[in-house]
């Protein structure tokens, strides 16, 4: 055992170590004092009753705003309007509508990751417990039901005796505690959605039951809840690449033509089964017992048909791509319309599938002896993802064929593309490329953990309370990518497994006539044995091995202590709490040097230590002004795969670069400060405002040096921790129901917030300032609300300004932002029957972004508008 673990260890039992005298002193307290602490328990459980029995969207809010003003920390809190009713079944396009949150969307249109006040690296929990998907370091939201959880916390500023990992905040999804039901409680959900592009139905159907009951060994409580979704969608986009093909513009010296492009449409097929079980066993009234269980199945098939060309030949080879004219009389464009002779005209089929499987299992106890409660609480959970990737290739065999590129609205919407080869016949191409990659990643974690709260209700300290927390995780990848050179097949030896691909691309904007040749994956796929051995593609299995492998067992032990506290300054009323968390972590990597055919192992361990205090302070200065301050350190781990220690020597175009891993990143760190101000006119309307500054250490940039690998120098790329950087920004918060107004206007509501971030980041790219990725300066949400007893409506707007996006071949991309209005109507028959009509992305929002200048565009894209039409009915 380490110096730093026996400390923390130490540290921790120190803390511990009042117990056996605090509980000796407490057994012998009088028998009036044990009632009244019945009394209070009692008043507890039957306060936790009425927070789950929430129906409806006025009452989900209200119980959000009163959870959000009960805490001592900065948090946003979202209640389900019914059990496992949210106002998403995505659980990000759920929490885009709170203050400070901003969501990216996968290619399909669907929300997939999360930032928090600007940074993606939020740590997600499940009733406090650690939870992922694969080597992630969280679980992917697209893989749960918002119809398994009873409510959702975004904890903004952090408490000592939170699990440690995000240094944007912690999500913590909730699950219901069975023993909070007050009755058997039951409801079965079946919808349907349509996806416009698609032009598909896909089913969904969920269901839940769950009871309470006394017996003479105490009150039990058990839940079980299922969730099957399947769901089908599609995606248009034209892309253009980079900027770099040299042009003879005179009154531009500096301008520069795209180096190809693209039309891409994709399909993709979702599968997600979900069931969560509960068991709650109160004995007495001095000690609770559960277990709960959770498995995900999610499977997924996306589908990408491309006809791509290309303007400019490989760097370091001779120009063969020439330009025939050129118009620039445009001054804001590189040039307005160009045609060039012989380009390269490619059609492009790919197949990929991740088939995941999450199970979480936590076994654990809660003691309360009179003024200390002791809980107890082991937990495993083991998430392992199949992913395969199969990619056709095919170039055109024409050598004099032309492609004019017009750039005349560049702005507004992709380069009109008209070509003189028939990409409509086979003969015109040939096979030359065949890529099958197959990865699979696994991960498992054991977490055991012990808290003890300890009641001391004097003048300032409420109580203490300190914990310890161990976790050991396993990470593994592995995999093959077969990509074999010199692949040259005409397409009549495969002429069965060509088809034309759909001709209404992109509503018919984007001047496809027709369709264009493409490869039938399915048939492909199934008929694999015979495509290889026409093609002379080995199986993939023999691939030589990669730097996708790697292994990672990672050992996290942490210690807190954290005191809460209530007092007065003059006749305010303050609370809050203040503590530390010492986080160790040792880690044990392995993965492969490898040089051509030639591969041998690398191991490293590293050992590392966080020291993380916290501050959270709550002043009710009038009987409905809040005023908080908060300052903490908080902390998240790199993730595994840039941890790996591999080593890659690759070769482009004659150009040697080894690609290495780093084991020795440290972990990300950074110093929040909040202030704000809440203000609760009632139980449903409040206005709210914080200002925020972060201070980020460890942010990864790319560095490439000369070192020496494989006994010879070689330029060399790896990830390494660079300087820091800042957040500062205010978000604010407005919820107000005017049930002060008269007859019909009393049901009306409205729900807004802003949040405006300004960041301060070293830049990816050497030379050049951007802004953190996936950051919007501005972004702010509108809701518009009406319920009544029978009918409640919702109509949301979601904005976020433009931000950049991602780095293309070292390019910096930017997204155009904008806007989503979405709409939801449920209809109430009776308690038990209601029916709702939801409606996603109803103004078909186009999908816009650039190479920093708006006039180099990059992507234009569309997404299924989607309408789910479904019925619940609750026993």
């Amino acid at each position: 055992m380490t110096s730093n673990r026996k400390l923390l260890i130490g540290a921790t039992l120190i803390g511990l170590g009042f117990t056996p005298s605090l509980i000796a002193q407490e057994v012998s307290n009088t028998i009036a004092e044990q009632a009244e602490e019945s009394q209070k328990k009692a008043s507890k459980k039957h306060n936790d009753v009425e927070r789950i029995q929430v129906s409806g969207i006025k009452s989900a809010l209200e119980s959000g705003l009163r959870d959000k003003r009960e805490a001592n920390q900065v948090v946003d809190v979202i209640v389900a309007e019914d059990i496992g009713k949210f106002s998403d079944s995505n659980i990000a396009e759920t929490l885009q509508r709170l203050p400070g949150v901003q969501i990216g969307r996968s290619q399909t249109g669907e929300g997939s990751e999360i930032s928090i006040r600007g940074l993606g690296r939020s740590i997600t929990t499940m009733n406090g417990r650690t939870m992922f998907t694969g080597i992630g370091r969280n679980i992917n939201v697209k893989d749960i039901p918002s119809e398994s959880l009873s409510g959702i916390k975004v904890y903004k500023s952090p408490q000592a005796n939170q699990i440690e990992g995000g240094i944007a905040g912690t999500l913590d999804l909730q699950r219901v505690k069975t023993t909070n039901f007050n009755k058997s409680k039951g409801s079965i959900n079946i919808q349907a959605q349509y996806a416009d592009l698609s032009e598909k139905w896909a089913p969904k159907i969920s269901g839940m039951v769950g009871d309470s009951f006394d017996t003479e060994y105490g009150e039990f409580g058990a839940l079980l809840a299922f969730n099957h979704q399947t769901r089908n969608t599609r995606f248009d986009r034209q892309r253009t690449l980079s900027f770099g093909r040299e042009l003879a513009n005179p009154n531009n010296p500096d301008a520069k033509g795209s180096t190809g492009g693209g039309f891409v449409y994709g399909t993709e097929e979702t599968k997600r089964n979900n069931i969560v079980a509960r068991f709650d066993w109160d004995p007495n009234e001095n000690s609770h017992y559960f277990l709960d269980m959770g498995y995900i199945d999610f499977s997924e098939d996306t589908r990408r048909n491309a006809l791509n060309y290309r303007t400019s030949k490989i760097a370091k080879k001779k120009e063969t791509i020439k330009i025939k004219e050129a118009d620039y009389s445009n001054p804001n464009l590189d040039v307005t319309k160009v045609t060039y002779i012989n380009p390269i005209l490619q059609s492009l089929s790919q197949v990929e599938t991740r088939d995941t499987k999450t199970y979480d299992i936590a076994l654990g106890a809660e003691y309360f002896i009179e003024d200390v409660t002791l809980n107890l609480q082991a937990s495993y959970v083991s998430s392992e993802s199949d992913n395969t990737f199969k990619n056709i290739r095919l170039g055109d065999t024409a050598k004099k064929d032309e492609i004019t590129l017009d750039y005349s609205n560049a702005k507004n919407s992709a380069p009109q593309v008209t070509t003189t080869l028939d990409f409509s016949d086979p003969s015109n191409f040939v096979i030359n490329q065949f890529r099958d990659q197959i990865t699979n990643t696994k991960s498992d974690e054991v977490g055991l953990r012990a808290d003890l709260t300890y009641d001391i209700n004097g003048d300032f300290f409420q109580s203490i309370e300190t914990g310890l927390r161990y976790t050991s995780r396993d990470a593994d990848r592995s995999g093959f990518d077969l990509n074999p050179k010199g692949v040259k097949v005409a397409t009549s030896e495969l002429a069965d497994y060509f088809l034309l691909s759909d001709s209404d691309f992109y509503d018919g904007e984007a001047g496809l006539g027709s369709g264009f040749v493409i490869a039938d994956m399915d048939a492909i796929v199934g008929n694999d044995a015979e495509v290889r051995d026409i093609l002379g593609v080995k199986e993939t299995s023999t691939a030589p091995a990669n730097n996708l492998q790697f292994n990672i067992t990672e050992k996290n032990l942490a210690g807190y202590v954290q005191a809460n506290f209530e007092s007065e300054i003059g006749n305010i009323p303050v609370s809050g709490n203040f503590g530390v968390r010492i986080v160790d972590t040792q880690r044990d990597s392995e993965s492969l040097a490898i040089q051509g055919k030639n591969n041998e192992p690398t191991q490293v361990s590293t050992d590392e230590t966080n020291t993380l205090p916290s501050l959270n302070v709550k002043f009710e200065v009038s009987d409905s002004v809040l005023v908080r301050a908060a300052a903490s350190r908080v902390m998240s781990l790199p993730n595994f795969a840039a941890l790996a220690p591999s080593v890659h020597l690759t070769s482009n175009n004659g150009n040697d670069l080894v690609i290495v891993g780093n084991p020795e990143l440290k972990a990300f760190t950074s110093d929040n400060f909040d202030i704000g101000v809440e203000w609760y006119v009632n139980d449903s309307t409040a206005l709210t405002g914080v200002f925020f500054y972060k201070e980020v250490d460890g942010f990864t940039i790319k560095s490439t040096n000369k070192e020496i690998h494989f006994g010879q120098e070689y330029d060399t790329q790896r990830t390494i921790n660079g300087e820091k950087g800042k957040l500062k920004g205010f978000a604010a918060s407005y919820q107000q129901f005017f049930d002060f107004l008269p007859g019909i206007w009393a049901n009306f509501g409205v729900k807004a917030n802003a949040t405006y971030i300004d960041s301060e980041a070293p830049s990816p790219v050497d030379g050049l300032d951007l802004p953190l990725q996936d950051l919007s300066k501005t972004s702010y949400n509108l809701v518009g609300i009406y319920e009544d007893d029978k009918f409640s409506a919702r109509l949301t707007w979601n904005w976020r300004d433009k931000y950049f996006d991602q780095l293309f071949r070292n390019k910096p991309v930017f997204n155009s932002g904008g806007g989503v209005l979405d709409a939801s109507f449920n209809y109430k028959f009776s308690k038990k029957f209601k029916v709702k009509l939801s409606l996603k992305n109803i103004n078909n929002k186009e999908v816009h972004s650039y190479y920093q200048d708006e006039y180099r565009p990059r992507d234009f894209a569309i997404n299924d508008r989607r309408a789910v039409l479904g019925a619940t009915y609750k026993f």
